[in-house]
């Protein structure tokens, strides 16, 4: 079994705030800043985080979007993903920038975060033992990078795990990207964990659950005909 995730510092008014995958959605609404920078992940292919201690201590940006699709049950998130791990977050880069500006030191960006996620257990497709997630997860200003908040949701940190829904990006070669935010799922403590603040849907209603029955629902969806 994988080393539990360690616990974020995250303050308590990100619950509240509207959240989406900015990759794949529409933007609505940017609000919000930091009093911090945040350290810039390294590309060189070791551990790297998005300097915790630090983010924790400031305020974090807020995204509201629209959510790409909504699912009642697990079974229709499951059929709907091209594939569904279990995994640990290993790594965090920053990739690219979505939004542009008439003057990069002043304006400011979106930018995506890409995860390398080490694949403990599939529940569904055939991934590599190491996947790239890409989800939007910083706003950049000058040299200033801000995690972002969708709908409570901050950005991972290497040594999440994580239960994740996912589907191929449409322009980025092995790169995946959630199909909802309802696939955005953690696990801490062995009990299911997510962030969303949207009562009363799924992420809702599976927060709290423990993981050996999530994941027993989804070996006997795998195992089906």
């Amino acid at each position: 079994m994988m080393a539990k995730s360690r616990l974020r510092n995250r303050q308590s008014e990100t619950r509240r705030a509207a959240y989406g995958v900015a990759s794949i959605v529409a933007l609505v609404l940017v609000v919000g800043a930091c009093n911090g920078a945040v350290s810039q992940p390294t590309n060189d292919g070791g551990r790297s985080s998005a300097d915790p201690d630090g983010r924790g201590q400031a305020e974090v940006g807020y995204l509201q979007v629209t959510d790409k699709a909504y699912y009642s049950t697990v079974r229709e998130m499951f059929d709907a993903a091209e594939i569904v791990i279990l995994g640990e977050v290993t790594q965090v880069e920053f990739g690219e920038i979505l939004s542009g500006g008439a003057n990069p030191q002043e304006d400011s960006f979106l930018q995506n975060a890409l995860y390398t996620v080490e694949v403990a257990e599939v529940l569904k497709g055939d991934p590599r033992k190491n996947v790239t997630v890409v989800r939007t997860s910083y706003k950049r200003t000058g040299d200033v990078v801000r995690p972002i908040s969708f709908q409570g949701v901050l950005p991972n940190e290497p040594g999440d795990e994580v239960l994740w829904f996912l589907e191929p990006t449409s322009d980025l070669a092995n790169v995946w990207e959630q199909i909802s935010l309802d696939g955005v799922l953690e696990v801490k403590d062995g009990l299911i964990f997510s962030e969303l603040d949207r009562d009363g849907g799924l992420a809702d209603r599976l927060r709290g659950k423990p993981v050996d029955e999530v994941l027993g629902t989804l070996r006997a969806l795998t195992r089906e005909p």
